[in-house]
């Protein structure tokens, strides 16, 4: 299954000025990161800052989320008759879009 390796944790916009942090996880080391300031300063690993709208930043935050959400559905769908028998052709047509969907948001187009 393919797998999200972007940073761990939840994501969460601080309204301020729309920055994008991620809660940190005690069981996820990031490599080379050791910033103690900055995970007080944001409540977690940075993730974006200065994003212009807060519309850009909920999207931002809520993006691993709703991938992983997609991943399932997919999977979902693929075990699906219809999908195997290439009954529905908009069906097949849907699951083929998410899946190059999943590929882009996980760096492998």
């Amino acid at each position: 299954m393919k797998r999200f390796k972007g940073t761990k944790g939840k994501w969460s916009v601080e309204e301020f000025n729309y920055v994008i942090s991620a809660t940190p996880n005690s069981n996820i080391q990031r490599e080379g990161y050791h910033d103690e300031d900055e995970l007080s300063l944001y409540g977690g690993y940075l993730i974006a800052e200065n994003i212009l709208s807060s519309h850009d930043a909920q999207l931002m935050a809520t993006a691993p989320e709703r991938l992983r959400v997609l991943i399932g559905m997919t999977l979902s769908m693929k075990a699906h008759p219809d999908y195997h028998l290439g009954k529905n052709q908009e069906f097949v047509d849907y699951v083929e879009s998410a899946e190059q969907v999943i590929n882009k948001a996980l760096g492998h187009d």
